[in-house]
């Protein structure tokens, strides 16, 4: 019977609460059973007694830190407190406690300063694949082997993948031209699935799955309003133009399409797009 994943608490200052909402949707999405109290607390329940029991089960605690919040009162630091109190009684080889830094801050907790953290910045995507590296949470043939399938089921999922990328190729004439994300090396707006959010001038909705190769099909008018329902993903942002940047799949009243991240109310950066090699 395959193991359920550990699980992974996440402690953050109000501050930080957007990062830690996109860290824990990324973490989630990579198959980490991720704890963070806006997400997993039930109304009704007495808060403070579930933290502090989440912190005793969990098998990792990740500790968000900035500038903004390293220095200011809250209940954090007694989050941390309580989990330190819990490193104790690991061995020196077992990891923990890891210390995710939002920007160049240094740890107020003396004992986070021993332990070595892992940056957000300035590429986000790369702090994302050192947490899963630390708890052991892989994608692939790996992450389903440490979980019981054995050798019979990766062969399984390979052939499964192997039929999925054929399929695709055979529907999309031209396929787009996307990148790894982690070498782009330019960083989207951090906008989270449910969000709301309002059109900018010249937003236009495009189908799906020719985004990427230039199928406009609705224009929007500015301060149109519109709900983020998964994002970001990187890819062409016109046909005629070898220019790239990121994407949100959005709804817009009936309508469901992806809209380029410079078209969206406050996410407009000259940043957004480069040229591709």
């Amino acid at each position: 019977m395959p193991k359920s994943p550990p699980t992974v608490f996440i402690s953050y200052a109000r501050e930080d609460l957007r990062a830690a909402q996109k860290l824990y949707n990324d973490l989630k999405r990579a198959g980490a059973n991720s704890w963070l109290d806006k997400e997993s607390l039930l109304p009704g329940q007495r808060w403070k007694v579930e933290i502090k029991r989440a912190i005793k089960r969990s098998r990792y605690f990740l500790a968000v830190l900035s500038s903004n919040s390293v220095s200011r009162r809250g209940y954090v630091h007694k989050e941390v407190a309580a989990a330190l109190e819990i490193l104790d009684e690991f061995p020196e080889s077992q990891i923990f406690i890891i210390p995710v830094r939002l920007d160049d801050c240094s740890p107020s907790h003396e004992r986070l300063r021993d332990l070595q953290w892992v940056d957000m910045f300035p590429s986000w995507n790369d702090g994302v694949e050192k947490i899963l590296r630390a708890i052991r949470v892989q994608s692939g043939g790996n992450c389903i082997a440490r979980r019981g399938f054995g050798i019979i089921g990766v062969i399984g999922v390979v052939i499964v993948l192997a039929i999925f990328i054929l399929t695709t190729r055979s529907v999309q004439k031209n396929p787009p031209r996307l990148g790894p994300i982690n070498e782009i090396g330019v960083e989207a707006c951090h906008l989270l699935m449910g969000e709301k959010a309002q059109a900018r001038k010249d937003a236009q909705l495009w189908t799906q799955p020719d985004v990427m190769i230039g199928q406009g099909t609705v224009v929007l008018a500015p301060g149109t309003p519109l709900v983020i329902k998964s994002g970001p993903t990187w890819g062409r942002i016109r046909k005629d133009e070898d220019y790239s940047g990121w994407w949100y799949e959005v709804e817009v009243d009936d309508k469901h399409g992806w809209l380029w991240e410079a078209r969206i109310e406050g996410c407009a950066r000259p940043e957004s797009f480069r040229l591709l090699e």
